[in-house]
């Protein structure tokens, strides 16, 4: 018994310096790390931030570019219009140019008219030709 209470004190002499050197390493450990590596936290701002819900996104595309967006769309559909309104891009789309008659032909007759006004409707008159609206061939 004698010999098991010697060995006692030796192992925990040993014990101790282990625990010793992990203490010095993680000393080192955090000296490595300093202020200057962690990056300074920038609190977000509330108008660069991005609306989470309809209802806010809705709200915000009313305050800040006057337009009303559509509530039945997803909200995924909601978000794009409202990066594209943040962009500065159109929501707008180009309208298709509207076609006018130009000449139209009596079914019965076969006589070629030029397209006025009063023969919109007309069902004895068949379209031969089209213009684009603003006028020009």
């Amino acid at each position: 018994m004698s010999e098991e209470n010697v060995e006692a004190p030796e192992e925990e002499a040993v014990q101790e310096e282990l625990i010793e050197e992990e203490v010095e390493q993680e000393v080192e450990v955090e000296e490595e790390m300093s202020v200057e590596d962690i990056p300074p936290e920038v609190p977000e701002q509330e108008d660069s931030a991005e609306p989470v819900t309809k209802d806010e996104i809705f709200e915000d595309a009313k305050e800040k570019f006057d337009v009303e967006l559509d509530r039945r769309m997803k909200l995924s559909e909601l978000k794009e219009q409202w990066r594209k309104l943040d962009e500065g891009q159109s929501m707008v789309e180009d309208a298709p140019k509207m076609r006018m008659p130009k000449t139209v032909r009596n079914v019965f007759t076969g006589n070629v008219l030029a397209y006025n006004e009063y023969f919109k409707g007309n069902p004895d008159l068949e379209i031969i030709e089209w213009e684009d609206g603003d006028g020009n061939d």
